[in-house]
This record gives structure tokens, sequence and C-alpha cells, in this order.
């Protein structure tokens, strides 16, 4: 994270994480059924952080589903880490983000 990070609870269960070296903001909100990640930033790195303090703040929670706010890359990009470790949670987007990721990779 780069010198201008800020992390913060905006509710109870509900926080914020801002300044990755992408200067990319994503947050996340605790559930009783396991955690909602609100976007998963834009590098690698970046994702692994973010996913590194999820577990640190929520040890043995597992993430059920990633909220995808919008297309652009900074917003998404980091879904393949969470996928990774947690491969069984959902993907929720606009129904365009599928046809347009499809029209990318063609």
């Amino acid at each position: 994270m780069n010198e201008h990070a800020d992390f913060g609870r905006i509710a109870d269960d509900v926080y914020y994480f801002t300044g990755f070296e992408d200067d990319v903001g994503a947050g996340f909100i605790v559930t009783e059924r396991g955690i909602v990640v609100i976007d998963t930033t834009l590098l690698p790195t970046s994702a692994r952080s973010f996913l590194g303090i999820i577990e640190a703040l929520c040890p043995g929670k597992q993430v059920r589903a990633i909220i995808n706010t919008h297309i652009h890359p900074d917003h998404h990009f980091g879904n393949e880490t969470f996928i990774k470790k947690f491969p069984k949670a959902e993907i929720i987007a606009h129904e365009k983000f599928l046809q347009r990721l499809k029209e990318w990779a063609a």
C-alpha cells in the first residue's frame, strides 16, 4: 500500500480501503453468512493485500460474494485472486458486465 493508504469502518461490519498502490478504493461487509466484497482492486498485489487484511480482521470467515460496481478494470481485475482462495464465491455485476468481458476477450 502507498503512504496515503486508508482503512476505516463505515458502520458495524462495514469497512472501506483506499490507497493501494493502484490507488483504488474497495470495501467489504461482514454478514452472518460470510463476507461480501465490494470491488477487488486492479493489481494482483493489491488484491492479495486486500484479501490479507480481510482475513486478518475476519479469521475463518468465507468470502461468499463479490460485487463489481462497474466494468472499469480497477474494480474487477482482482476477482481472480479472490476466486482462487474462495472458489464458491458468487460474482455479482450488471448483466452487461459478462457481455463486455467477452467482447474484450475476442
